[in-house]
């Protein structure tokens, strides 16, 4: 209160312009400089204030909510509530919500829901899906654009550069075309979930989860994050050729090897050590 310097200007300019009707509720930014004819506009236009909201590649469905719950100017309206009961809730094709929400900066008004913002999120991955499946590369070992999106996420975990993601893909496709164990790490830590320490153990790698590739064959049940364009696109375009195994050097790139000796040598290089038996030889 006491924005306005004669708040009864105000209401009488309301008043004359026969304006009441057309004022729109919300939450609108007044300075002090701001006069009674200037308010009155923005409120007949519903000129309120607009925060953001951005959902960073890479993030869990956990770490969204948690974003969300921790925002003030957002209605909590699923506070408690399951992932199951959330992926019910947004009448989602999948019983589990990971993966399926886009990545982008999202703008909304003081009391815009959570739901409401992941309503918009999944819209938006779903429109981008489907545009991009349409155009897929022939051939692809996938049943679905839900698969395709399983294998985006695991390329936007293991890699922030978008000149290395076709050359991830097409590893990832290979490797499930030759039925071989895709043996990426970033799958297992998610099987992991709080029980991940910050450093994969030989123990971790034995771990009992549907998403330790190094134990299971083909595809995790879900994705693992929220992938971003480029992890789609390049999902649905994989380069080709014969490299079947990568390394990360300390720069943070990718050493990519066709046969396994080069990947041992690379592994070497850059790790300063020799593998072990069942040691991971495709990802960091």
């Amino acid at each position: 209160m006491g924005l306005l310097k004669r708040p009864i200007f105000f209401v009488l300019l309301t008043r004359f312009e026969n304006s009441a009707r057309h004022l729109q509720a919300g939450e609108y930014a007044i300075t002090p400089n701001t006069t009674p004819k200037q308010l009155l506009r923005k409120m007949k236009l519903g000129d309120v204030i607009h925060y953001k909201m951005t959902l960073i590649e890479g993030w869990t469905f956990k770490e969204i909510m948690n974003a969300l719950s921790s925002n003030p100017h957002i209605t909590h309206d699923l506070t408690g509530l399951s992932a199951q009961a959330i992926a019910a809730k947004l009448k989602l094709q999948q019983k589990n919500p990971e993966g399926l929400f886009f990545p982008d900066t999202y703008n909304f008004t003081a009391g815009s829901s959570d739901f409401a913002i992941l309503e918009r999120a999944h819209a938006k991955l779903v429109e981008l899906l489907q545009s991009d499946w349409k155009e897929r590369a022939k051939g692809l070992p996938y049943k679905n654009s839900y698969q395709a999106l399983i294998v985006a996420s695991m390329i936007e975990k293991e890699t922030s550069l978008d000149a290395e993601k076709p050359e991830i893909a097409g590893v990832i496709v290979r490797r499930l075309q030759k039925w071989m164990h895709l043996q990426i790490d970033a799958t297992v830590i998610y099987g992991l979930g709080n029980d991940y320490q910050g450093k994969l153990t030989r123990k971790d790698l034995q771990f009992k989860s549907p998403y330790n590739t190094y134990l299971h064959y083909g595809l995790p049940p879900t994705p693992i994050s929220i992938p971003g364009a480029e992890s789609i696109w390049a999902a649905l375009h994989p380069k080709p050729g014969k490299v079947m195994y990568y390394v990360a050097k300390p720069d943070g790139s990718h050493q990519f090897s066709v046969t396994l000796a080069e990947h041992d040598a690379a592994i070497r290089k850059y790790l300063q050590k020799k593998p072990n038996k069942g040691e991971l030889r495709t990802t960091n």
